[in-house]
């Protein structure tokens, strides 16, 4: 069984430093979740084009709902279903759809009750400002990626839509050093300012998952997530050696909340000028403890 106490779970967003220069809100949002039987946590990078508007609300929704529909998934699988790959693949993709219909249940009351208003829709162009006049695809205004990750005792999985990073990392050999991996395929689509969305008429097409079961190796030791701000912040060519860094800096603090908003200010200031969020679920023992340095 998952001995939540050897766990620790975390995650923070926080405002980008271009957002404050600029006096618009933040548009990432995350959430961890804690429950009986798995621990999970959820990212999501509401779209910083005008057109979508509402996207700051879009992300919270994206990660309110996905935590749900996880805790359901959870409660009501049965494990001998995610020992095939066939059933697991219909499994996961039906974790989507209902993560997917969640969200798009939610914008829409959203909507009912917070009808658009003439000073949101007048900045925008012709195309988005026609069709939010007409009450349709209102979900655009919302649009935002998700990524979630959850770890029970006989499985873990993760699923992705949209751009920003996930890692895992499990400790090996002797020494007991940390061997990290991206367990889930870089979406090609996802480039520069582009990005697949829980918006997009086709999202149910546009998800990536990776779902390991205890015969196949178990959870790892930590699993960590992040949006676009962080991976931004690095050169190309090694910004995945320095996500790596980061989130160990960050497991050998304990996941310190006020550290890790402090830090991740900084680290926005200092980098893609973006809104950053981090979630992740770790071995409490899994490094020694360690005090960040802002400047490092």
């Amino acid at each position: 069984m998952i001995a939540m106490e050897n766990y620790t779970v975390f995650s923070k967003s926080v405002r980008g430093y271009s957002h404050l220069k600029n006096n618009t809100v933040c548009q990432d949002y995350s959430d961890h979740k804690k429950t009986d039987d798995a621990v999970m946590i959820a990212v999501a990078d509401g779209h910083g084009s005008v057109n979508y508007f509402r996207s700051d609300i879009g992300s919270k929704l994206a990660v309110e709902r996905a935590l749900d529909s996880a805790e359901i998934f959870c409660r009501d699988i049965k494990k001998e279903q995610l020992y095939d790959n066939k059933s697991s693949d219909a499994l996961m993709e039906q974790l989507s759809k209902s993560i997917i219909n969640s969200w798009r249940s939610a914008v829409r009351e959203h909507f009912n009750a917070n009808p658009f208003k003439e000073e949101e829709i007048a900045p925008l162009a012709d195309k988005y400002k026609n069709r939010y006049q007409n009450e349709k695809n209102i979900e655009s205004a919302y649009g935002t990626t998700l990524i979630l990750a959850v770890i029970t005792d006989d499985y873990w999985f993760a699923v992705q839509i949209g751009d920003g990073n996930i890692s895992v990392a499990s400790l090996k050999g002797e020494d007991g050093e940390a061997e990290w991996r991206v367990p889930v395929e870089k979406d090609e689509r996802c480039f520069l300012n582009a990005t697949t969305s829980l918006c997009d008429s086709d999202a149910i097409d546009e998800f990536h998952y990776c779902l390991e079961t205890a015969d196949r190796g178990g959870a790892p030791d930590a699993v960590f997530l992040s949006t676009d701000g962080i991976e931004d912040s690095f050169p190309v060519n090694r910004n995945e050696e320095y996500v790596f860094k980061l989130y160990e800096s960050i497991a050998k603090n304990l996941g310190d909340d006020n550290l890790l908003k402090e830090y991740l200010e900084n680290f926005s200031r200092l980098g893609s000028g973006d809104d950053c969020s981090v979630a992740g679920i770790f071995r409490t023992d899994m490094f020694e403890e360690e005090i960040l340095d802002e400047h490092s």
